[in-house]
């Protein structure tokens, strides 16, 4: 049974336009900061990947500190944060 009692072929549909719109809010959120911010956040939290990605790992592909990934990180959700609350 699924929850809310619904059969699941609604279930199926409201899990699929959940994911969709849930996307979609990332997108924006993301959208207004450079490629590098936007690829180190998406790859820490693992959004739109298998596995997230450690500050080493990230570090390493882009030739940088694994405190520099970190403060980009830390950049970037301020960023995200302060558009969200506009």
């Amino acid at each position: 049974m699924t929850p809310f009692g619904l059969n699941d072929t609604i279930f199926s549909t409201i899990k699929i336009m959940a994911k969709f719109e849930i996307k979609k809010i990332i997108s924006r959120l993301v959208d207004n900061l450079s490629a590098r911010s936007k690829d180190i956040i998406l790859s820490r939290f693992g959004i739109g990947k298998e596995n997230y990605e450690t500050l080493e790992a990230i570090g390493r592909r882009y030739g940088i500190t694994r405190e520099r990934v970190r403060q980009i990180e830390a950049d970037g959700l301020r960023h995200i944060k302060s558009s969200a609350n506009e």
